[in-house]
């Protein structure tokens, strides 16, 4: 089994596998003549293949580095819409919602 379409996550798990000797590359590029990085311009430092194969960053995590500029929420979030996010998220974090008193599990 070689896992497919997600650029830097794959690598890192067939990197982990000794049997997973190759890996997809999805080639973004409209003409197809060069490889671009799978996510566009979204991590400065994204991983490409150069002569058939590829080598990871050695930093932690993934490895990549998230460009933050121009990121922006797609829809506007006031104050007080985040902090009841965080509280429902917080909540189904400790595995107790509402007055249950015993965890639930997740699917």
């Amino acid at each position: 089994v070689v896992p497919h379409g997600s650029s830097v996550y794959s690598y890192h798990l067939q990197y982990a596998f000794h049997n997973c000797p190759v890996a997809e590359l999805i080639n973004l590029h409209p003409t197809s003549d060069e490889v671009v990085p799978y996510f566009g311009g979204l991590f400065s430092d994204e991983p490409l293949p150069k002569d058939g194969f590829i080598d990871l960053p050695d930093r932690p995590g993934f490895g990549v580095t998230l460009v933050r500029d121009g990121l922006h929420r797609p829809w506007a979030r006031t104050a007080e819409e985040s902090a009841a996010q965080y509280a429902v998220t917080s909540q189904a974090d400790s595995g107790l919602v509402g007055d249950e008193t015993r965890p639930r599990m997740g699917i």
